[in-house]
């Protein structure tokens, strides 16, 4: 009895009835021949012919062969339990995240095989270095093309076993290869977190700067009210406002500038004014900013003041925690702002401005430096009601203010440099920076006629505040908390010199601000 594949074992002898054979998975079926001493006698596989071949399934498969001797009623039966073995399948693993240089790709098979070389891996934008291991498990060293994505693969029949089973397609292994735009996309949440809060700095300035310029409006309003009064010429060369302030670890000092004069007549007054602000914080981030506006203000009746400026500003920033590097920025703006009294008891102030800034942003990481020159667009609306109630040398002065601004900054150019390779050509959406704010403040102000000293009169004020803050950047933060004011002034009964000092305090969503206000004028 012999097999048109694989091999009897034991070898056949009539007198042993029973035999294995193992063949590659490869072969499906086979043909078993039996061979007879006599001519007369006869032999059947499986029940059919010796000619039919018989069709193998993965695993052990019995054939008999049954004989019947040339008497016609002597018979015997052989069986021959033929294996098919399995596939030989291999299955690659290797690094899941990106990749900066060579890396590793493991194969095991299901079976050993003779042979696995370098020759045997097919690599689209690599090479292999390197094949090491036995049995049914090897170690392919792959080094990649930079910035691209790397295919690893073993193709059908390249590697077999002892039986001579050759393997099937492995699958296709794909492992991305260090690039700037997938470096990008590994920090994009913290290089956007890093420009919105640029912006939010940028856009907390800018709303400071503005309600600064209405305040001191107003003052400027009221000051030539008395002036018109009493003919006093209100003419200021030069003036400097300072304040410091300390905020959860951090260190702000900002204040402005300005400079009065009159133009066309007594309608229209010319005012050159500016803020400057310095923030640092524990984290290594500084930002200073630096504005200067020209203004024409009106009082267009005895009751209300109109102004309207043009503005520039410059800023620059240190970044520092994850990122490193620096931003400068300059930007142009304009807008509108105006006191209205009624009856001297009610005072009605707001503002709206807009503006765009362009950005020179430098920063980088142990992996990615990036780099982009981008514009923001700003917007900024804020009023406030302010009600005067006098008890002889007590002034209670309740206000309601709120706050709406906004920074679009959206898809900004990026040139990456990352592994080697720079990319011109990426981009990073950083959202928009929004932020509301409502504020009860019922200030309590004390006049002292005859102050301390002579000639001069005094002014403290106590100011418990409510604010509540809405905050959106890549979410939506809301606080309420609370906070005080304590403020002293003097001046002298001409007017002509002013001492004024405030202490603030707020709590909102457990972020401290804590701010000192000092101030001397003295006009010649």
């Amino acid at each position: 009895m012999s097999l048109s594949q694989g091999r009897l074992s034991p070898s056949f002898v009539s007198g042993t009835l029973a035999y294995t054979a193992s063949v590659a998975h490869s072969v499906s079926s086979l043909i078993v021949t039996p061979t007879t001493n006599d001519a007369n006698a006869t032999a059947t596989v499986n029940g059919a012919s010796a000619t039919t071949p018989v069709t193998l399934a993965v695993g052990r498969n019995t054939v008999t062969v049954h004989v019947t001797a040339q008497d016609g009623t002597t018979t015997q039966n052989y069986t021959v339990t033929v294996t098919r073995v399995a596939a030989l399948t291999v299955a690659l693993t290797g690094p899941s995240g990106t990749v900066s240089g060579p890396f590793t790709v493991t194969a095991t098979l299901s079976s050993p095989v003779v042979s696995f070389v370098a020759s045997d891996v097919t690599v689209v934008n690599g090479q292999v270095i390197g094949v090491t291991g036995s049995g049914t498990s090897y170690a392919i060293a792959v080094t990649p093309v930079l910035g691209q994505q790397v295919s690893v693969s073993l193709a059908a029949g390249v590697v077999s076993t002892a039986l001579g089973t050759s393997n099937q397609l492995s699958n296709i292994l794909q492992v991305q290869a260090g690039s700037p735009a997938t470096a990008l996309a590994t920090h994009e949440d913290e290089l956007a977190g890093v420009i919105r809060g640029e912006a939010g700095r940028e856009l907390r300035a800018g709303l400071a700067a503005d309600q600064r310029m209405v305040l001191a409006g107003f003052q400027r309003f009221m000051a030539r009210r008395q002036s018109n009064a009493q003919g006093v010429n209100g003419f200021v060369p030069f003036d400097i406002t300072g304040t410091a302030r300390y905020h959860n670890g951090s260190f702000r000092t900002n204040g402005d500038f300005f400079a009065l004069s009159t133009v066309g007549g007594k309608q229209w007054h010319r005012v050159a004014f500016g803020d400057f602000d310095f923030l640092s914080d524990s984290l290594g981030n500084s930002s200073g900013h630096l504005t200067a506006r020209l203004a024409y203000e009106t009082q267009f009746s005895e009751d209300l003041m109109l102004g309207y400026y043009i503005g520039a500003d410059i800023g620059k920033a240190k970044v520092g925690g994850t990122f490193n590097g620096t931003q400068n920025s300059v930007g142009l703006s304009f807008g509108g702002y105006f006191n209205r009294i009624y009856n001297d008891k009610l005072i009605v102030s707001g503002f709206a401005s807009l503006g765009q800034r362009q950005h020179d942003f430098d920063a980088s990481n142990n992996t990615l430096a990036v780099s982009s020159d981008y514009r923001t667009a700003t917007g900024r609306v804020g009023g406030s009601v302010t009600g005067f109630i006098e008890r002889g040398n007590i002034t209670i002065a309740p206000e309601l203010a709120f706050h709406v601004a906004r920074t679009n900054v959206h898809s900004i150019p990026i040139s990456g440099t990352a592994y080697g390779l720079t990319n011109n050509n990426l981009s990073l959406d950083a959202g928009r920076v929004d932020l509301a704010s409502i504020s009860f403040t019922p200030r309590v102000m004390l006049n002292m006629a005859d102050g301390y000293m002579a000639d001069h009169s005094s002014k403290f004020s106590f100011a418990p505040k409510i604010t509540c803050e809405t905050v959106r950047q890549a979410t939506v933060s809301k606080d309420c908390g609370a906070g005080m004011g304590l403020g002293m002034a003097i001046s002298s009964k001409t007017g002509n010199t002013m001492f004024q000092a405030d202490l603030e305090y707020d709590d909102i969503g457990g972020t401290k601000r804590r701010s000192l206000k000092l101030l001397f004028q003295h006009r010649f």
